[in-house]
């Protein structure tokens, strides 16, 4: 009896081993199963990201229909305007517009600037100060006039005229990618080359011997004048100033009467790259001094007039053909390239920057 009594107490610590054993293993893979990246809580979670997912498209899906059955309307406010005036991906034209002042709802920047509506066109909106900017609001690679404490002023140039050197590119040469002379990429890549900038695109020979190219691709370089652009619009950019075409656009668009119009000069006839232009009336071309712009009308954003004292004329971003070292510039007498102003190292004249707005991002 003792020795089967000893026998039965073995087998049942046997099995409780085995039991403990079994529970071990089994609570293991319920854990596994449950927790474990395949698991249970694994595959919920899994489950709810793809739900989330399929939401997330299930909305993507649903808003690009209502786009497409009623499309996304972008709008821009002028000033003194209750209501605000769509913008409308297409040729039409926003003309009754131009010269109104951009509110803030609408675009904001530097404090203290005035935006107008210069012109527009499929794509872009493009506005430009009432004002000539104060230099210190400027890149600082361009010289710029100083006078005394307390006083503000606005004139500025691409370099002075050294007469050891006989030099008129000063330091914008000195900085890339003009140094390498190759500022017919830093105008081509702006993406208004194609619209407003004809010249550069059919005869891009910015080479560092021509201080015109390079004054125009100091112009059109958008990080120079990045500061404008502020960041109240998605895809907002700045430029120096507007180009020959776009100013004539505006202008031409606005006006019956049609004042100008412009045209490359080649190689053929000229050694440099650049433009003439001619009132519409005129059959003869005229390499500079194109007088007899009228500020006719209410809307003061096509050049500061006489009365302001504050400049002799304003930058405009393209190449003068007379010299190999002018710019256009617009002066305040209402005339192309003024004679006396001619020069990208001319002192007399100032920065209206001009941004270029969105219309999918109003």
């Amino acid at each position: 009896m003792r020795n089967k009594s000893k026998n039965v107490k073995g087998i049942t610590l046997t099995v409780l081993v085995i039991t403990v054993t079994l529970i071990l293993i089994i609570s293991g893979a319920a854990i596994t199963v449950t927790v474990g990246g395949n698991g249970l809580f694994g595959a919920a979670d899994n489950g709810v990201g793809k739900w989330n997912a399929s939401i997330k498209s299930e909305d993507s899906a649903i808003a690009e229909f209502e786009n497409i059955v009623s499309p996304k309307k972008h709008y821009i406010k002028f000033l003194g305007m209750s209501d605000e005036v769509e913008v409308i991906n297409s040729d039409e034209s926003l003309v009754e517009y131009y010269g109104r002042e951009v509110s803030s709802e609408s675009f904001s920047s530097i404090e203290g600037i005035h935006w107008q509506l210069l012109y527009d066109d499929k794509d872009y909106v493009y506005i430009l100060p009432s004002d000539y900017v104060p230099i210190d609001l400027l890149p600082n690679e361009l010289i710029k006039e100083t006078q005394g404490a307390g006083q503000t002023k606005y004139k500025a140039a691409f370099a002075t005229y050294d007469s050891t050197n006989r030099s008129y590119v000063g330091p914008i040469m000195e900085q890339e990618p003009w140094n390498a002379g190759t500022a017919s990429s830093t105008i081509t890549n702006n993406p208004l080359t194609q619209k407003y900038l004809k010249w550069a695109l059919e005869n891009a020979n910015s080479n560092n011997t021509n201080p015109s190219a390079k004054a125009t691709a100091f112009m059109m370089d958008t990080s120079k004048w990045a500061n404008f652009a502020g960041d109240s619009v998605e895809g907002a950019f700045a430029i120096g100033g507007a180009t020959l075409e776009l100013w004539v656009k505006s202008y031409n668009t606005k006006h019956d009467d049609k004042l100008s119009t412009y045209d490359r000069i080649t190689t053929e006839n000229s050694n440099f790259n650049g433009y003439y232009w001619k009132p519409e009336t005129e059959t003869s071309w005229r390499k500079y001094k194109l007088q007899g712009f009228s500020n006719n009308s209410q809307d003061n954003i096509w050049f500061i007039d006489s009365n302001n004292n504050k400049a002799y004329a304003e930058w405009i971003a393209s190449p003068l053909t007379d010299y190999g070292s002018s710019t256009v510039n617009m002066h305040v007498a209402g005339s192309f390239a003024y004679s006396g102003d001619t020069y990208v190292s001319s002192i007399g004249c100032a920065f209206r920057p001009v941004v270029v707005l969105p219309k999918n991002s109003l």
